[in-house]
Protein backbone atom coordinates (compact mmCIF):
# COMPACT_ATOMS: atom_id res chain seq x y z
CA UNK A 1 0.00 0.00 0.00
CA UNK A 2 2.70 2.47 1.20
CA UNK A 3 4.71 1.60 -2.30
CA UNK A 4 1.61 2.45 -4.40
CA UNK A 5 1.25 5.55 -2.54
CA UNK A 6 4.94 6.12 -3.34
CA UNK A 7 5.73 6.76 0.42
CA UNK A 8 8.65 4.43 -0.14
CA UNK A 9 10.80 5.53 3.38
CA UNK A 10 7.57 4.33 5.11
CA UNK A 11 7.65 1.07 3.32
CA UNK A 12 11.18 0.37 3.97
CA UNK A 13 10.26 1.17 7.82
CA UNK A 14 7.82 -1.70 8.03
CA UNK A 15 10.00 -3.89 6.25
CA UNK A 16 12.86 -3.11 8.85
CA UNK A 17 10.39 -3.66 11.92
CA UNK A 18 9.68 -6.99 9.69
CA UNK A 19 13.59 -7.62 10.09
CA UNK A 20 13.83 -6.46 13.63
CA UNK A 21 11.49 -9.38 14.79
CA UNK A 22 12.85 -11.81 12.20
CA UNK A 23 16.53 -11.44 11.71
CA UNK A 24 16.67 -14.38 9.85
CA UNK A 25 14.17 -14.32 7.40
CA UNK A 26 15.80 -13.85 3.74
CA UNK A 27 12.53 -12.87 1.97
CA UNK A 28 13.06 -9.58 4.34
CA UNK A 29 16.12 -8.53 3.23
CA UNK A 30 16.02 -9.19 -0.78
CA UNK A 31 12.32 -6.78 -0.56
CA UNK A 32 14.72 -4.11 1.19
CA UNK A 33 17.45 -4.44 -1.27
CA UNK A 34 14.78 -3.90 -4.05
CA UNK A 35 13.61 -0.68 -2.54
CA UNK A 36 16.76 0.66 -1.56
CA UNK A 37 17.46 0.68 -5.33
CA UNK A 38 14.44 2.24 -6.20
CA UNK A 39 15.37 5.19 -3.81
CA UNK A 40 18.81 5.12 -5.08
CA UNK A 41 20.52 3.50 -2.75
CA UNK A 42 22.39 1.05 -4.66
CA UNK A 43 25.36 0.33 -1.99
CA UNK A 44 22.83 -0.34 0.82
CA UNK A 45 20.70 -2.47 -1.44
CA UNK A 46 23.83 -4.51 -2.08
CA UNK A 47 24.45 -5.25 1.41
CA UNK A 48 21.01 -5.97 2.11
CA UNK A 49 21.49 -8.57 -0.73
CA UNK A 50 24.51 -9.99 0.31
CA UNK A 51 22.69 -10.35 3.46
CA UNK A 52 19.76 -12.15 2.03
CA UNK A 53 21.76 -14.58 0.14
CA UNK A 54 23.98 -15.91 2.97
CA UNK A 55 20.70 -16.52 5.08
CA UNK A 56 19.82 -18.91 1.90
CA UNK A 57 23.16 -19.87 1.84
CA UNK A 58 21.93 -23.49 0.31
CA UNK A 59 20.12 -21.78 -2.98
CA UNK A 60 22.81 -22.18 -5.99
CA UNK A 61 19.62 -19.32 -7.70
CA UNK A 62 20.29 -16.99 -5.12
CA UNK A 63 24.01 -16.68 -5.01
CA UNK A 64 23.64 -16.59 -9.26
CA UNK A 65 21.07 -14.10 -9.18
CA UNK A 66 23.48 -12.23 -7.02
CA UNK A 67 26.49 -12.86 -9.00
CA UNK A 68 24.43 -11.38 -12.13
CA UNK A 69 23.63 -8.64 -10.53
CA UNK A 70 27.21 -7.83 -9.58
CA UNK A 71 28.31 -7.98 -13.36
CA UNK A 72 25.48 -5.75 -13.72
CA UNK A 73 27.21 -3.00 -11.84
CA UNK A 74 30.08 -3.84 -13.15
CA UNK A 75 31.73 -5.40 -9.65
CA UNK A 76 33.26 -8.11 -11.47
CA UNK A 77 35.28 -9.81 -8.24
CA UNK A 78 32.04 -9.77 -5.79
CA UNK A 79 30.02 -11.49 -8.96
CA UNK A 80 33.22 -14.08 -9.40
CA UNK A 81 32.58 -14.80 -5.32
CA UNK A 82 29.07 -15.00 -5.78
CA UNK A 83 29.46 -17.52 -8.63
CA UNK A 84 31.63 -19.33 -6.61
CA UNK A 85 29.56 -20.51 -3.85
CA UNK A 86 26.57 -20.77 -5.97
CA UNK A 87 28.98 -23.68 -7.71
CA UNK A 88 29.65 -24.96 -4.19
CA UNK A 89 25.80 -25.97 -3.84
CA UNK A 90 25.96 -27.03 -6.92
CA UNK A 91 29.21 -27.89 -8.72
CA UNK A 92 27.37 -29.36 -11.96
CA UNK A 93 26.06 -26.03 -13.18
CA UNK A 94 28.16 -25.75 -16.05
CA UNK A 95 26.47 -22.00 -16.98
CA UNK A 96 28.02 -21.20 -14.10
CA UNK A 97 31.42 -22.27 -14.32
CA UNK A 98 31.27 -20.85 -17.95
CA UNK A 99 30.14 -17.38 -16.45
CA UNK A 100 32.85 -17.51 -13.26
CA UNK A 101 35.70 -18.97 -15.39
CA UNK A 102 34.82 -15.67 -18.06
CA UNK A 103 35.09 -13.18 -15.61
CA UNK A 104 38.29 -14.96 -14.31
CA UNK A 105 39.99 -13.88 -18.01
CA UNK A 106 38.77 -10.44 -18.04
CA UNK A 107 40.24 -9.66 -14.92
CA UNK A 108 43.34 -11.37 -15.70
CA UNK A 109 43.28 -13.96 -13.04
CA UNK A 110 44.82 -16.30 -15.29
CA UNK A 111 47.12 -18.31 -13.01
CA UNK A 112 45.16 -18.26 -9.57
CA UNK A 113 44.97 -21.93 -7.97
CA UNK A 114 40.87 -21.45 -7.52
CA UNK A 115 40.63 -21.00 -11.12
CA UNK A 116 42.10 -23.87 -11.87
CA UNK A 117 40.48 -25.55 -9.43
CA UNK A 118 37.42 -24.14 -10.88
CA UNK A 119 38.34 -25.28 -14.35
CA UNK A 120 39.33 -29.10 -12.72
CA UNK A 121 35.58 -28.75 -11.09
CA UNK A 122 33.93 -28.44 -14.61
CA UNK A 123 35.35 -30.70 -16.20
CA UNK A 124 34.51 -33.50 -14.09
CA UNK A 125 30.87 -32.74 -14.22
CA UNK A 126 30.93 -32.88 -17.96
CA UNK A 127 28.30 -35.09 -19.61
CA UNK A 128 27.21 -36.43 -22.73
CA UNK A 129 24.16 -33.96 -22.93
CA UNK A 130 26.19 -31.04 -22.07
CA UNK A 131 26.69 -28.47 -24.90
CA UNK A 132 29.28 -29.89 -27.33
CA UNK A 133 30.06 -25.67 -27.87
CA UNK A 134 30.72 -24.86 -24.23
CA UNK A 135 32.55 -28.17 -23.39
CA UNK A 136 34.88 -27.26 -26.69
CA UNK A 137 35.23 -23.63 -25.55
CA UNK A 138 36.23 -23.95 -21.94
CA UNK A 139 38.16 -27.32 -22.00
CA UNK A 140 40.35 -24.95 -24.34
CA UNK A 141 40.19 -22.43 -22.51
CA UNK A 142 41.91 -24.65 -19.16
CA UNK A 143 44.58 -25.80 -21.40
CA UNK A 144 45.72 -22.53 -22.40
CA UNK A 145 45.68 -22.14 -18.74
CA UNK A 146 47.37 -24.89 -17.84
CA UNK A 147 49.76 -24.81 -20.46
CA UNK A 148 50.39 -21.80 -19.54
CA UNK A 149 51.27 -22.97 -16.19
CA UNK A 150 53.33 -25.82 -17.45
CA UNK A 151 51.05 -28.29 -15.76
CA UNK A 152 51.02 -29.86 -19.98
CA UNK A 153 49.14 -33.28 -17.73
CA UNK A 154 46.26 -31.36 -16.89
CA UNK A 155 45.95 -29.12 -20.11
CA UNK A 156 46.31 -32.87 -22.15
CA UNK A 157 43.40 -34.42 -19.70
CA UNK A 158 41.37 -31.00 -20.55
CA UNK A 159 41.83 -31.41 -24.22
CA UNK A 160 41.47 -35.39 -24.60
CA UNK A 161 37.53 -34.33 -23.20
CA UNK A 162 36.92 -31.67 -25.76
CA UNK A 163 38.11 -34.05 -28.21
CA UNK A 164 36.15 -36.91 -26.91
CA UNK A 165 32.41 -34.80 -26.74
CA UNK A 166 33.34 -32.01 -29.85
CA UNK A 167 34.65 -33.80 -31.86
CA UNK A 168 32.77 -32.52 -35.11
CA UNK A 169 33.91 -28.86 -33.83
CA UNK A 170 37.24 -29.38 -33.62
CA UNK A 171 39.66 -27.13 -35.72
CA UNK A 172 43.00 -27.34 -36.47
CA UNK A 173 44.22 -24.46 -33.87
CA UNK A 174 42.37 -27.38 -31.13
CA UNK A 175 44.61 -29.83 -32.70
CA UNK A 176 47.61 -27.88 -32.73
CA UNK A 177 47.51 -27.07 -28.85
CA UNK A 178 46.58 -30.89 -27.92
CA UNK A 179 49.76 -31.88 -30.15
CA UNK A 180 51.91 -29.44 -28.39
CA UNK A 181 50.76 -30.77 -25.32
CA UNK A 182 51.40 -34.56 -26.13
CA UNK A 183 54.60 -33.85 -27.39
CA UNK A 184 55.81 -32.13 -23.44
CA UNK A 185 54.61 -35.52 -22.46
CA UNK A 186 56.26 -37.78 -25.09
CA UNK A 187 52.91 -39.28 -25.96
CA UNK A 188 53.55 -39.98 -29.55
CA UNK A 189 51.34 -42.72 -30.10
CA UNK A 190 48.58 -40.41 -28.52
CA UNK A 191 49.63 -37.72 -31.36
CA UNK A 192 49.70 -40.17 -34.23
CA UNK A 193 46.44 -40.98 -33.11
CA UNK A 194 45.41 -37.30 -33.22
CA UNK A 195 46.66 -36.70 -36.92
CA UNK A 196 45.23 -39.95 -38.11
CA UNK A 197 41.81 -38.56 -37.27
CA UNK A 198 41.74 -35.17 -37.58
CA UNK A 199 44.01 -33.53 -40.04
CA UNK A 200 43.55 -35.88 -42.67
CA UNK A 201 46.78 -37.76 -42.47
CA UNK A 202 46.71 -41.15 -43.50
CA UNK A 203 49.18 -43.46 -40.87
CA UNK A 204 50.04 -47.08 -40.41
CA UNK A 205 51.83 -47.77 -37.66
CA UNK A 206 52.34 -51.36 -35.19
CA UNK A 207 53.51 -51.51 -31.52
CA UNK A 208 56.69 -53.17 -31.18
CA UNK A 209 56.71 -54.31 -27.12
CA UNK A 210 54.91 -53.48 -23.96
CA UNK A 211 55.85 -49.66 -22.36
CA UNK A 212 55.93 -49.19 -18.44
CA UNK A 213 52.92 -47.67 -18.22
CA UNK A 214 53.74 -45.66 -15.24
CA UNK A 215 56.37 -43.72 -17.31
CA UNK A 216 53.82 -41.84 -19.48
CA UNK A 217 55.50 -41.82 -22.61
CA UNK A 218 54.36 -43.52 -25.69
CA UNK A 219 57.47 -44.66 -27.84
CA UNK A 220 56.63 -48.47 -28.50
CA UNK A 221 55.37 -48.19 -31.88
CA UNK A 222 57.03 -47.90 -35.68
CA UNK A 223 55.34 -45.83 -38.28
CA UNK A 224 55.49 -47.93 -41.43
CA UNK A 225 53.90 -46.23 -43.99
CA UNK A 226 51.94 -42.20 -44.33
CA UNK A 227 49.82 -40.19 -46.99
CA UNK A 228 49.73 -36.66 -46.29
CA UNK A 229 46.87 -34.84 -48.57
CA UNK A 230 47.95 -33.56 -51.51
CA UNK A 231 44.23 -31.40 -52.04
CA UNK A 232 44.95 -28.19 -50.75
CA UNK A 233 42.18 -27.93 -48.80
CA UNK A 234 42.63 -30.88 -46.94
CA UNK A 235 46.41 -30.63 -46.48
CA UNK A 236 47.13 -29.97 -42.85
CA UNK A 237 48.36 -26.48 -41.82
CA UNK A 238 52.57 -25.92 -41.26
CA UNK A 239 52.05 -26.37 -37.55
CA UNK A 240 50.73 -29.31 -37.57
CA UNK A 241 52.76 -30.86 -40.34
CA UNK A 242 55.75 -29.95 -38.44
CA UNK A 243 54.77 -31.44 -35.61
CA UNK A 244 54.23 -34.74 -37.35
CA UNK A 245 57.49 -34.38 -38.38
CA UNK A 246 59.35 -33.93 -34.96
CA UNK A 247 56.55 -37.08 -33.96
CA UNK A 248 58.35 -39.03 -36.69
CA UNK A 249 61.67 -37.89 -35.62
CA UNK A 250 61.36 -38.72 -31.63
CA UNK A 251 60.19 -42.26 -32.68
CA UNK A 252 63.03 -42.70 -34.67
CA UNK A 253 61.70 -43.25 -37.98
CA UNK A 254 64.30 -42.74 -40.05
CA UNK A 255 63.21 -44.60 -43.29
CA UNK A 256 59.83 -41.71 -43.37
CA UNK A 257 61.06 -38.64 -41.35
CA UNK A 258 63.34 -37.67 -43.92
CA UNK A 259 61.24 -37.45 -47.13
CA UNK A 260 58.70 -35.79 -44.94
CA UNK A 261 60.95 -32.98 -44.15
CA UNK A 262 62.47 -32.81 -47.59
CA UNK A 263 58.89 -31.74 -49.05
CA UNK A 264 58.44 -29.25 -46.36
CA UNK A 265 57.95 -25.92 -48.21
CA UNK A 266 57.19 -23.41 -45.51
CA UNK A 267 57.54 -19.55 -45.70
CA UNK A 268 61.07 -19.08 -43.55
CA UNK A 269 60.39 -15.98 -42.61
CA UNK A 270 57.02 -16.54 -41.84
CA UNK A 271 56.96 -20.34 -39.95
CA UNK A 272 61.12 -20.09 -38.69
CA UNK A 273 59.48 -20.87 -35.41
CA UNK A 274 58.10 -24.23 -36.81
CA UNK A 275 61.45 -25.04 -38.50
CA UNK A 276 63.60 -24.24 -34.84
CA UNK A 277 61.47 -26.49 -33.39
CA UNK A 278 62.03 -29.42 -36.15
CA UNK A 279 65.82 -28.62 -35.23
CA UNK A 280 65.50 -29.02 -31.99
CA UNK A 281 64.04 -32.14 -32.00
CA UNK A 282 66.80 -33.66 -34.24
CA UNK A 283 69.32 -32.35 -32.44
CA UNK A 284 67.91 -34.16 -29.15
CA UNK A 285 67.67 -37.44 -30.94
CA UNK A 286 71.20 -36.61 -32.42
CA UNK A 287 70.01 -36.26 -36.42
CA UNK A 288 72.70 -33.62 -36.24
CA UNK A 289 73.08 -33.73 -40.00
CA UNK A 290 69.49 -33.14 -40.62
CA UNK A 291 69.51 -30.73 -38.12
CA UNK A 292 72.16 -28.75 -39.87
CA UNK A 293 70.20 -28.71 -43.20
CA UNK A 294 67.01 -26.74 -41.20
CA UNK A 295 69.50 -24.27 -39.34
CA UNK A 296 71.31 -23.44 -42.64
CA UNK A 297 67.65 -22.86 -44.52
CA UNK A 298 67.21 -20.41 -40.92
CA UNK A 299 70.35 -18.26 -41.51
CA UNK A 300 69.34 -17.85 -45.05
CA UNK A 301 66.45 -15.48 -44.09
CA UNK A 302 66.44 -12.27 -43.15
CA UNK A 303 64.67 -12.51 -39.94
CA UNK A 304 66.30 -15.68 -38.77
CA UNK A 305 70.36 -14.56 -39.49
CA UNK A 306 70.57 -13.71 -35.98
CA UNK A 307 73.78 -14.60 -33.75
CA UNK A 308 71.36 -17.53 -31.12
CA UNK A 309 70.92 -19.46 -34.77
CA UNK A 310 74.14 -18.93 -35.94
CA UNK A 311 75.68 -20.44 -32.71
CA UNK A 312 73.07 -23.28 -32.57
CA UNK A 313 74.60 -24.08 -36.14
CA UNK A 314 77.99 -23.50 -35.37
CA UNK A 315 77.73 -26.12 -32.19
CA UNK A 316 75.06 -29.02 -34.33
CA UNK A 317 78.31 -29.04 -37.09
CA UNK A 318 80.42 -29.38 -34.49
CA UNK A 319 78.63 -32.52 -32.93
CA UNK A 320 78.27 -33.86 -36.58
CA UNK A 321 82.12 -33.66 -36.47
CA UNK A 322 81.78 -31.20 -40.11
CA UNK A 323 83.44 -28.14 -38.22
Amino acid sequence: MFVKKDNRQKAIEMVLEVVRQLPTAPEAYKTLATMYEDVGDLATSIKMLLIGAHLSSDNAEEWTRLGAHFEKVGDQKQAISCYSKALKQDVSRVDIHDRRLRLCDEIGLKNRGFVLAGYQRYLKNITPDSDPQTILDLSTRAAHVYHTARNFPQAASSLAIAFQYSAHLIRPEHCNLYLEVLLELKRYETCVEVLRRFANIEITYFKLFPQDSTSGEESNIQITNYTVPSDPNLVPPPEILSKFVITLVHLRSETQFPTLLASLKFDVEMYGKVYLDIAEALIQEHYEAYAVQVLVLLVSSEKYNQPGVWKQLAETYEKSGKL
